[in-house]
């Protein structure tokens, strides 16, 4: 039986991607996860040896092509930065998306 996803957990997942979840949405999404990963274990549990390999159902394929430059559609740094909050030598300063320690359970 696939594991059950608990309310904290979801907590736990939401404050590392630092979402703000609403009232009664953990315990949705914690029913969400748990039924997907039901269906994964479904999936996990199916004899696939005579199937043969796809990469696309569609049958389209993607064409690929070699890198050029187009110096005809660079931005000068001092027009994409013209509208940042903040700036430092020619980069985009945000806030920091990770905390420098991680908070450990238990």
């Amino acid at each position: 039986m696939a594991p059950k996803i608990t309310t904290a957990e979801v907590g736990h997942i939401a404050s590392l991607a630092k979402i703000t979840l609403l009232p009664g949405e953990k315990e949705k999404l914690a029913e969400q996860f748990s039924k997907t990963l039901e269906v994964v274990e479904k999936m996990n549990g199916l004899d696939t040896k005579n199937v043969k390999e796809t990469t696309t159902v569609t049958g389209m394929f993607c064409r690929l092509r070699e890198d050029e430059v187009d110096v005809g559609h660079i931005l000068p740094v001092d027009m994409a930065l013209s509208n940042a909050r903040e700036a430092y030598n020619g980069y985009f300063v945000i806030p920091a998306v990770f905390d420098r320690k991680p908070k450990r359970k238990g």
